[in-house]
């Protein structure tokens, strides 16, 4: 019909990491390997961040619509995907505090168990942000990659003052998520709200961990409209 559709782009991408482009890192993608244009590191059978060993995770049944993000409560990926490993729950991957984005299963074969609803996790992406939340932490983080901002966010009508995002984990979100528009048609929408809401397993999109969960407050203060190309400039919390 002369438009480049879904998988024509996936073709594309498969070519590129064929010729050796000049992306800085890789995923894998229902068993390909591909490139991308952002700080990844691809996850493999015996990688170091690899969650494929542990069980604790399906294979797709059906298609993806959305990305749930997360945070951690950790200090790095590495730590991230050692709590993981002992849990029965899994992610994705996480964006560390240099914005590397470490890769623990494969994006469309596996769903991962990270959302707390079956539903959303059969049709979701989880993305795990590599951040301590809680204020005590923040001089652990400014010997080593400088303090993270200080910011107050409102979620299901409560107030907190955590820390918030580094710049580098933001840019490699919006990569991230500008990518997955392309390449797998997941929207570049979020809710109007930072509230819980009904049936989420039906929004196609991305949504903070707390949209599904009432119980949840990650990712309080996420600049979903940074994130998702809807602004240059990036805004922490309230």
């Amino acid at each position: 019909d002369g438009k480049l559709g879904k998988v024509s782009v996936r073709r594309l991408y498969s070519d590129r990491s064929l010729l050796g482009d000049d992306a800085e890192g890789k995923l894998l993608i229902g068993g390909s390997i591909v490139n991308v244009p952002f700080k990844a590191v691809m996850v493999s059978p015996h990688s170091e961040y690899s969650l494929l060993e542990h069980g604790d995770y399906g294979r797709r049944p059906a298609g993806i619509n959305q990305v749930v993000w997360h945070w951690d409560a950790t200090t790095s990926a590495k730590t991230c995907h050692r709590i993981l490993s002992k849990r029965d729950v899994s992610s994705h991957g996480c964006i560390d505090n240099d914005g590397t984005f470490y890769q623990f299963l494969d994006l469309q074969d596996h769903y991962a168990w990270h959302a707390g609803s079956s539903r959303v996790n059969r049709v979701s992406i989880g993305i795990d942000i590599s951040n301590a939340v809680y204020l005590k932490y923040n001089s652990y983080y400014t010997k080593r990659w400088g303090p993270r901002p200080v910011i107050n966010a409102t979620v299901n009508g409560h107030t907190y003052k955590l820390l918030g995002y580094y710049p580098a984990q933001l840019e490699t979100a919006r990569a991230l998520s500008a990518f997955l528009s392309e390449f797998m048609g997941i929207p570049l929408e979020t809710p109007a709200s930072a509230k819980t809401f009904t049936k989420p397993d039906e929004f196609h999109g991305h949504l903070a961990h707390y949209h599904i969960k009432d119980k949840k407050w990650d990712v309080a203060g996420w600049d979903f409209d940074y994130v998702l190309g809807k602004t240059d400039t990036i805004k922490q919390g309230d």
